[in-house]
């Protein structure tokens, strides 16, 4: 069984407590300005012709970067709906605190 929060009778924060609403919002917000400042780090740089990969084949930059951004946007994407989550969370914590609960 895992641990978690749930609210509103419905909603539920897989492995998040209570206590942790607000650390693990400005966790989020973290990785996303840093993923962000990676993102204005790249699209700055004077690009190479190509890109390595781990089993060191070489690609063109352009298909490195997209794939990059890519991958990017998702993980901010994944980041803003938990903080929205959280953030109604909280909101329900403040007006109707017998309506959340862990578990």
């Amino acid at each position: 069984m895992s641990f978690g929060t749930y609210y509103k009778g419905e909603f539920y924060l897989s492995r998040i407590g209570k206590k942790e609403l607000d650390e693990k919002y400005n966790e989020c917000k973290w990785l996303n300005d840093r993923l962000w400042n990676q993102i204005l780090a790249m699209c700055a740089m004077t690009p190479p012709v190509y890109a390595e990969s781990e089993v060191e084949t070489k690609y063109p930059w352009a298909e490195y970067l997209d794939d990059k951004l890519r991958d990017f946007k998702e993980e901010m994407e994944d980041n803003y709906r938990l903080m929205e989550r959280i953030s109604a969370c909280k909101e329900v914590l403040e007006e109707n605190p017998e309506n959340v609960t862990e578990g």
